[in-house]
């Protein structure tokens, strides 16, 4: 098990945003159960590897934009494939991550769920 950190979690999955998983979509307080923290927290430790290589691959010099395109497909791809494989949606993902950077309880559970 990798030992990721809230700060490095955020920080590695900022991307997500960029590549349009987390949308802008007003969430209500959110109650997670301990296994979805779980899922969450076993999910962010897959996603995060692939969002720092389809970053790499996006920046570099004359990369097209249709392969930029491509790129971010087959990303979204892997990163919904993760997400069925912990039982979460997109929307369920991107508000607990909303919530790891609003709610630091939450964060340490999160991070606590990661070791």
């Amino acid at each position: 098990m990798q030992n990721v950190s809230i700060s490095s979690l955020r920080a590695g999955i900022l991307g997500v945003v960029f590549l349009g998983l987390a949308g802008l979509v007003s969430v209500p307080a959110l109650a997670a159960t301990a296994g979805q923290v779980q899922d969450f927290a076993r999910a962010a430790e897959q996603i995060k590897p692939l969002n720092e290589q389809v970053h790499a691959a996006i920046n570099k010099p004359g990369v097209t934009d249709a392969q930029k395109q491509a790129m971010k497909k087959s990303y979204m791809d892997k990163v919904n494939g993760i997400l069925a494989s912990h039982h979460l949606t997109a929307e369920q993902y991107s508000s607990m991550l909303q919530e790891t950077q609003k709610n630091p309880a939450f964060a340490k559970e999160v991070e606590a769920a990661m070791r």
